[in-house]
């Protein structure tokens, strides 16, 4: 159990704050080769990251033994610049599948991402005209009564710039829900 916390203590520095210091490192002062080098490692390490996300969903990991010091050792193994297991796993396996791939994919994205916004764009909208209803709802209760009166709400336009329209139609009233204030001299005696 504890060597299993440190291998994975190990896995996170080796895997991540060491590459992501040398990535600054390469953007800021290093020739493209090394840049290109540190990309490549980060591809790689997004894929292994998936994959070790489903292993670990479906508790794989527990029926395979050693299971914290083999990620360990590939993290390690991808990483390590001299050991240019990340420039192995891009040439052979990523780069090929992506190239093969790479229209469909962008295809899938972009439909993906306009479905997604259209979703989100929706649900905005759709939680903007309730937060709307239920405001002109509280503005327009009758206190005496405690029912709301007819409120119609139409918003059009992107989200950004919403127009509402309210119109508040009053309920026919019979004279006992009437108050009439009628203006009349007061008799206090000092006349």
């Amino acid at each position: 159990m504890l060597f299993n916390l440190l291998a994975r203590a190990a896995t996170t520095v080796v895997g991540t704050l060491f590459p992501a210091y040398q990535t600054y490192r390469c953007v800021e002062k290093a020739p493209k080769e090394d840049l290109r080098h540190w990309l490549r490692y980060w591809c790689v390490y997004g894929l292994s990251s998936c994959v070790q996300k489903a292993v670990e969903t479906f508790m794989l990991h527990y029926l395979i033994p050693g299971y914290e010091f083999a990620v360990l050792g590939f993290t390690m193994w991808t990483a390590l610049p001299g050991a240019g297991g990340s420039d192995k796993v891009y040439s052979t396996y990523i780069r090929p599948f992506l190239k093969k791939h790479e229209k469909k994919i962008d295809q899938a994205l972009t439909e993906a991402s306009t479905s997604l916004y259209d979703k989100i764009r929706g649900s905005a909208k759709d939680a903007y005209e309730t937060a709307v209803r239920a405001a002109l709802s509280a503005v327009f209760t009758n206190p005496k009564s405690g029912t709301v009166q007819t409120v119609s709400v139409m918003v059009e336009g992107p989200p950004v710039r919403r127009e509402v329209q309210a119109a508040y139609v009053e309920e026919e009233q019979s004279d006992d829900d009437l108050v009439f204030i009628k203006e009349e001299p007061m008799d206090d005696g000092y006349e």
